[in-house]
C-alpha cells in the first residue's frame, strides 16, 4: 500500500474514534515545550506517543507503527493489520484442477492411483493433520508420497508459503505450485521432485456446503419432483460425517453414511463400504439404494455465493476525494462480512469491517467470495493464528523495537519542502544494529519531534549546531 494511501486511511480513521469519542489524543500532539494544562514539568521527562509509518526495505513497503519515547527510550511498535487480507492471486488455487479440497491422504493415495499418471503425478488439498494447512500428495517411484506445505506469516505481507525451512518462499499456494512445475522445489537428501500431470477432481457436483439441517435439506428436495433427485450434505458427527437425501416416489428419506474405522477407512452405506465418499454415491448411482429408486438427479448447489462475505479488490477511504465520511473504509484486500446487497440506495451495498458496522461502501470496488474461497479464508484465519502462537516471540520481537537512541543510533531529521514524506532516519552507530525509517504524517508533527529529542539532548552536538544555522531555516536535511 502507499504512503498516501496508509495515510489517508489513518486520518480517516482518527477522525472515525473521535466522533466516537474512543481515541485518546497523545500528548506528543500538543506543544512539545508547553502543556495545555500548565504541568511545568520538562518535555524529556514526559512519554510521547503518536502513530508513524515505518518503512520496511525488504518488502518496499510502508506500514503503522507506534512510536513511544522516554529518554534516551525509542520504542517503536510495529502493528500487524486487523483484517485478513485476502487477494485474487491468493485464490487462484481454488480455481485449478491441480486442488482437491478437502479430501483426506487416503483419497488422495487412491485418486492418484487411478489415474495412473505416472512418476510426479500429484494432487493438493487441504492438510488432514495441520489444520489450516496445505498437503500435496505425489507419486515417487510408484509410491504416493505426502509433503506439508508450511506456512509463516509477516507483518508487512501476510502470509507467505514454503515447503521447507530455508527453502524459498512465495507469496501464494499457486505461484508455489508453478515452481515446483518447473523446478525441483520438493527436495531432500534423497530425492528431487519436479511435479507433472494432475488427475481431475471427481464429479461432487451433488455435495452441498451450504445445508446445516435435516429440515434445510426437506425444502431443497420438496422444489424437485422427480424420483431418484439427490444430494449430499455434511454433519457434524465423526461417526456420521455425510448424509445422502434423496427423493424415493412421493417420500423424501435421509440415510446416513457411515466413517468406517482404520485400517479400512472409508464410508459405509447399505453394507458397502469404499475407501472414498464419491465411489460411494457413483455405485448408488447405478445400482439401487432403496427399492428400485436410483440416485439419478443430482441436486446442485445453485447458489454458490456466500450471502455475506465480500473481498475488497480497490482501495476506497473517506478521506479520498469524493468519499463522503458515510462511506466505509477498506484496503485492496479486506474481508467485509455481513454484506447486504438489497439497500436502496444505487451502487451502494452495507457491510461491517474494523469494527464499522452496518455502514455504506462502494459495490463496485468489492466482490462476494464464492463458498470456496470462504472456506480458503478460514483456513487463512487458522494459518495465521498457528503461525502467530507456533512463532509468538519471534513475531514479538519482530514488532516491537526498543532503542537506546542516545547511546546506540543516530538521528537524522529531513526537513526538505520537496521530500514526501517528511522522514527520521536512525541510524546505529553499532555494525550489528539495524536502521530505521520513520514517516510522520505532517510537516509539524517533524518538527515537533526534533524539538522533543533536542529538549531530551538526544541529538548529536553537530545536529544541534545545524539546527541553528541558516541551512536548517531553509529546510536543508540535517545530517
Amino acid at each position: 500500500m502507499s504512503f498516501a494511501a496508509l495515510l489517508a486511511y489513518r486520518r480517516s480513521s482518527q477522525h472515525s474514534k473521535m466522533q466516537q469519542n474512543q481515541y485518546t489524543e497523545s500528548v506528543a500532539l500538543q506543544d512539545p515545550l508547553t502543556d495545555s494544562d500548565g504541568d511545568d514539568s520538562r518535555p524529556e521527562d514526559r512519554d510521547r506517543q503518536q502513530y508513524m509509518f515505518i518503512w520496511n526495505q525488504t518488502y518496499e513497503k510502508w506500514h503503522e507503527c507506534l512510536i513511544t519515547f522516554n529518554a534516551p527510550m525509542l520504542t517503536i511498535t510495529e502493528f500487524e493489520d486487523e483484517k485478513v487480507e485476502v487477494n485474487e492471486l491468493q485464490l487462484l488455487h481454488l480455481k485449478q484442477k491441480w486442488y482437491h479440497g478437502n479430501i483426506s491422504r487416503r483419497e488422495a493415495k487412491i485418486i492418484l492411483q487411478d489415474f495412473r499418471g505416472g512418476n510426479g503425478s500429484f494432487l493438493v488439498r487441504s492438510s488432514e493433520s495441520f489444520s489450516g494447512k496445505f498437503a500435496i500428495s505425489f507419486v515417487h517411484e510408484g509410491h504416493v508420497k505426502h509433503v506439508v506445505v508450511e506456512s509463516s506469516t509477516d507483518p508487512v505481507v501476510g502470509i507467505l508459503y514454503h515447503i521447507t525451512p530455508k527453502g524459498p518462499r512465495f507469496h501464494s499456494l499457486y505461484d508455489l505450485i508453478e515452481k515446483a512445475q518447473r523446478e525441483p522445489v520438493i527436495k531432500n537428501h534423497l530425492f528431487e521432485m519436479v511435479l507433472g500431470k494432475c488427475p481431475p477432481k471427481p464429479d461432487m457436483r451433488w455435495l452441498h456446503r451450504g445445508v446445516k439441517s435435516l429440515s434445510q435439506a426437506e425444502q431443497l428436495l420438496k422444489r424437485d419432483h422427480r424420483d431418484g433427485a439427490f444430494f449430499v450434505y455434511r454433519t457434524k458427527s465423526e461417526h456420521s460425517p455425510y448424509i445422502v437425501a434423496f427423493r424415493s416416489g412421493s417420500s423424501i428419506l435421509h440415510n446416513l453414511i457411515v466413517a468406517t474405522p482404520r485400517p479400512n477407512a472409508g464410508y459405509s452405506l447399505n453394507g458397502l463400504n469404499t475407501p472414498v465418499l464419491y465411489k460411494l454415491i457413483h455405485y448408488f448411482m447405478e445400482n439401487p439404494i432403496h427399492g428400485t429408486t436410483v440416485l439419478k438427479y443430482p441436486v446442485e448447489d445453485k447458489d454458490p455465493l456466500t450471502t455475506n462475505c465480500a473481498v475488497a479488490i480497490r482501495d476506497h477511504h473517506r478521506a479520498m476525494p469524493g468519499s463522503g465520511e458515510h462511506l466505509l473504509s477498506f484496503s485492496t484486500g479486506s474481508l467485509i462480512t455481513s454484506v447486504d446487497t438489497g439497500t436502496s440506495e444505487e451502487g451502494l451495498w452495507r457491510g461491517n469491517h474494523r469494527g464499522d458496522k452496518g455502514m455504506l461502501l462502494p459495490s463496485s470496488h468489492v466482490r462476494l467470495l464464492t463458498k470456496d474461497e470462504m472456506e480458503f479464508v478460514s483456513d487463512l484465519k487458522t494459518s495465521q493464528r498457528l503461525a502467530e502462537s507456533q512463532a509468538a516471540q519471534k513475531t514479538l520481537n519482530f514488532r516491537t523495537h526498543i532503542l537506546d537512541i542516545k547511546s546506540d543510533y543516530r538521528v537524522i531529521f529531513d526537513f526538505s519542502p520537496d521530500m514526501q514524506p517528511t522522514t527520521i532516519v536512525i541510524e546505529p552507530l553499532i555494525k550489528s544494529l539495524r536502521s530505521y525509517r520513520l514517516a510522520c504524517q505532517t510537516p509539524e508533527d517533524l518538527e515537533m519531534w526534533y524539538h522533543v529529542l533536542h529538549a531530551a539532548r538526544c541529538l548529536p552536538k553537530s545536529v544541534e549546531e545545524l539546527s541553528r544555522s541558516s541551512r536548517y531555516r531553509r529546510g536543508c536535511t540535517i545530517c
